[in-house]
């Protein structure tokens, strides 16, 4: 946190930009070179962006560089359609995802200092109906462990509930609670979308009003964010757009903006970098922009604050390995870079990335846009921290590009059959014997069905997993699904006495979600 007395101890040690922003390093023995404005630094780093969009191969991007109270850059590159010859520029719309959760996160911190909410009230007390796997759980849970990722729940666990689904946010909470904890509530990290998801509602009862009235009125408006949209729909309306892209068969394809009203507290936001950069001049400036107070500076704090611990394992400490700690606040991941603390998060939906940390220490932040599924933006962010830094030189694009090739690499090798594998078994069924309805207490009901190519899997409540059903081996097929989102699935059924009782499969364990669905047959 900034004190006073912190702010001359920087300056009594003389780490101060040219352009007024503080730089790393230690105290010199003798007066420094003069540094060229940080405001130079950046711009010079436009043809470095250029070259690394280039190389991972990412259509549009975005960004927003802030110092104390001031935009020192915000700059769009590419284009938002592939062909279409349309700039991306600095009030480019796109899905921010993940990136929400600071936002409700602070919303929530307003109704705190309005005395409305307490950090610590019980979520069973706030939100009659609650419930999770386990009762007790549920009973003792507070609102700032809905915000930590602490309740129990392994990463990503749950999320195909609603990611894609016709389930909305109050159905999606309510089959939740169907959700089994990995562990004890306050054990461990997992990052929990449906969480956010609760907390979301709490702040409605408390507030008495949607989700989204309540951040338009309390912080998008008084922030000036005009070009930060709530849902999905409201894109329909508006100009300067990006578009979606993902990498299907070694190509970029235009795929649409995932419908996220559902979980709209979790990764419902969409904006640009010009309103992120308002957004971290809030966070900077600890709540007051343009000398308004818009936030409790103890509200900001607070959402700072670590509150759970993020295991750093040998693949994250490679990809940084100027990052020692790590740990989840109520909204944001809180780590260190080179002595400094960091504020940040990443947000990610088929198609689009975002980026966005600040430096509290040194009054540096930056937001990062992209119209892809790519690490990109990470890169950037991390170029930018290193040139406010004055950080030795280092191509974060090309150290990125090679974590991944070498991580690709490792994950190939571990999965290497072994030589004496057995020849697949063909089906015991016939291809009616498949053919039937399947329940699932989670994700509804599940249909195979016989059709003059095969067989076919469709989920009722989830129009793109449906897909052609492959003889793989014995009672096992390989689903393809029709939405390029959700890849492909191993789809196992059970077979007794000459009939299937139940099948099971994943959906993208790393991406989507790592839960194993099993549905038994009704029909």
């Amino acid at each position: 946190m900034r004190t006073t007395e912190g702010r001359a101890l920087l300056w009594w040690w003389g780490l101060l930009f040219a352009c007024g922003c503080p730089a790393g390093g230690a105290v010199p023995s003798a007066p420094p070179p003069p540094q060229a404005p940080l405001a130079e630094r950046l711009a010079a780093l436009e043809p470095w962006v250029e070259q690394a969009m280039a190389d991972w191969n990412v259509p549009g991007l975005a960004l927003a560089v802030v110092c104390r109270d001031e935009v020192l850059w915000l700059r769009g590159f590419g284009e938002r359609r592939l062909g279409s010859g349309e700039p991306v520029g600095p009030r480019t719309v796109f899905a921010i995802a993940s990136n929400t959760k600071p936002f409700t996160a602070t919303a929530l911190g307003l109704l705190v200092a309005d005395g409305t909410l307490d950090w610590d009230d019980r979520v069973a007390e706030r939100l009659p109906g609650f419930m999770l796997h386990d009762p007790a759980v549920a009973a003792e849970l507070r609102l700032r462990d809905l915000l930590c990722h602490r309740a129990g729940y392994a990463t990503f666990a749950g999320d195909l509930i609603w990611i894609g689904s016709r389930f909305d946010g109050a159905e999606a909470l309510r089959r939740a609670a169907g959700v089994e904890p990995a562990w004890g509530v306050r054990y461990r990290y997992g990052y929990s979308n449906l969480m956010f998801l609760a907390a979301g509602a709490v702040l409605e009862q408390a507030a008495g009003r949607p989700w989204a009235e309540v951040l338009g009125e309390r912080l998008l408006e008084p922030l000036g964010m005009t070009r930060t949209t709530a849902s999905v729909s409201a894109l329909a309306g508006m100009d300067d757009v990006a578009v979606p892209y993902m990498e299907v068969e070694g190509a970029l394809r235009e795929i649409p903006y995932l419908p996220m009203d559902n979980m709209a507290p979790a990764g419902g936001l969409n904006s640009c970098a010009e309103d992120l950069g308002r957004w971290l001049r809030l966070q900077l400036g600890e709540g007051t922009v343009d000398g308004r107070a818009i936030v409790p500076a103890e509200a900001i704090v607070e959402t700072w604050a670590p509150h759970t611990t993020i295991p750093l394992g040998p693949a994250s400490r490679s990809m940084i390995p100027e990052r020692h700690l790590l740990s989840y606040g109520l909204g944001w991941a809180v780590w260190d870079y080179r002595g400094r603390m960091v504020i940040s998060h990443e947000g990610g939906l088929p198609g689009m990335f975002s980026s966005v940390a600040f430096v509290p220490e040194v009054d540096v932040g930056v937001a990062v846009l992209i119209n892809a599924e790519e690490s990109l933006a990470r890169a950037v962010v991390l170029q930018v921290l290193d040139t406010a830094l004055d950080a030795p030189p280092r191509d974060w694009s090309v150290a990125l590009r090679e974590w991944e090739r070498e991580l690709e690499q490792q994950a190939a090798a571990a999965g290497e059959p072994e030589e004496d594998v057995q020849p697949p078994a063909p089906p015991s069924l016939p291809d009616s014997g498949y053919a039937g309805a399947y329940e699932n207490a989670l994700l509804g009901r599940a249909e195979v069905v016989e059709e003059a190519e095969g067989l076919r899997l469709r989920l009722t409540e989830h129009g793109g997993l449906d897909g052609t059903l492959a003889p793989s081996s014995g009672d096992v097929f390989a689903c393809c699904w029709s939405d390029p989102v959700f890849g492909e699935s191993e789809v196992e059924f059970d077979v007794e006495e000459g009939r299937t009782v139940r099948l099971r499969f994943q959906v993208r364990p790393e991406f989507i979600d790592p839960l194993v669905y099993e549905f038994e047959r009704t029909e």
